[in-house]
């Protein structure tokens, strides 16, 4: 098993790999159950080469995690959850009826089918038929749901990634009344990641609410990183943190071209960000670099009043910069053609 391919980021992934940083059984196991890649098959597999071929520990009490005396205890129960709820999930049960909810390239949200079905084999012959008539590969994502006709807030989910070849892949699969012991470890993984850093996360909400994949790109310009803290490991060892608390804050746009500094959840999934800017997002380009010292506040104030207004501002300012300094805060050629004249 290649450890660091466990890992959700890319960029943390080749950090850690270059490093050579070691990871505890447990880490590992979390690693897994986190993976958004793997599907449920492999998941078992990669657990149960935990089992055999890495070596036991303790698991200490946390906020949302129980004490166990191994690991591999704990290792075996989510085996067997994951082979229990799949079970359940297709077994017929005359109270209990079946949806689904398609996520959409164009839309980047899911959006919950009309129909409702009486069994496992009717919902999956929906779905396939769904992605029959889904020609143009707008479908990324799928979540197969179970629940009761009587007023409960149970729902076993069972959510799946579309392949290149229209193929489907469980990766995950929950009940909404239940949360596992796997879902409440804080893992503290060393990053590359520096403030001022411009990246992306595609997690909205925390990592244990259920919805694994987000294709909705947040851009962000990193401030705080959670595991940054000196007295980190003392209030892990502790017991004081759960996976709600893997985050950090950056600098970011709402919707409404608000400039804000907000949390991005997950950040064992963020990214460096590479694509080229666009829109108001341009202007965080300009505040990584301030952050940086690369730029001075003159600079990032105008580019700022700039961008937001899509006009020149102040003509005369931008010539007592170069064109490297104009592009380190965010101004593209035609830009600094327009403002320079």
């Amino acid at each position: 098993m290649d450890i660091y391919n466990l890992i959700n980021s890319k960029a943390i992934q080749e950090h850690c790999r270059k490093i050579q940083y070691k990871f505890n059984t447990e880490e590992l196991a979390v690693l897994i159950y986190r993976n958004k890649r793997m599907s449920i098959e492999e998941k078992i597999t990669a657990y149960q080469e935990l089992i055999t071929d890495y070596p036991d520990m303790e698991v200490i009490e946390r906020i949302n995690c129980k004490h166990y005396d191994s690991v591999k205890d704990m290792i075996r129960e989510e085996i067997q959850r994951l082979q229990n709820l799949r079970q359940e999930m297709q077994q017929v049960d005359e109270n209990m009826i079946y949806t689904y909810e398609t996520f959409y390239r164009y839309c980047q949200e899911f959006k919950e089918s009309n129909n409702l079905y009486k069994t496992y084999d009717e919902v999956n012959m929906a779905i396939y038929q769904e992605l029959k008539e889904d020609t143009e590969n707008e479908i990324l994502m799928l979540k197969l749901i179970k629940r009761s006709f009587i007023k409960s807030k149970k729902r076993i989910v069972e959510e799946y990634v579309i392949t290149n070849d229209k193929n489907i892949k469980l990766i995950h699969i929950y009940n909404t009344m239940v949360f596992t012991d796997l879902d409440g470890i804080f893992l503290n993984i060393p990053t590359p990641f520096k403030k001022g850093d411009l990246l992306v996360s595609y997690s909205n909400v925390p990592f244990a609410c259920g919805t694994f994949i987000n294709y909705s790109e947040n851009v962000f310009v990193l401030d705080w990183l959670c595991n940054w803290r000196d007295d980190l490991q003392e209030i892990l060892d502790k017991g004081y943190c759960d996976s709600s608390d893997m985050n950090g804050t950056g600098y970011m746009f709402s919707e409404n071209n608000k400039l804000e500094c907000d949390h991005q959840f997950d950040y064992d999934s963020w990214e460096y960000y590479t694509e080229e800017l666009k829109g108001t997002d341009r202007i965080l380009k300009a505040i990584s670099s301030f952050i940086k010292g690369e730029i001075g506040i003159d600079l990032l104030l105008e580019t700022y009043k700039y961008i937001l207004a899509d006009k020149e501002v102040n003509g005369a300012f931008w010539y007592g910069y170069t064109d490297e300094g104009l592009k380190l805060a965010g101004l593209r050629d035609e830009d600094i053609k327009r403002v320079k004249g």
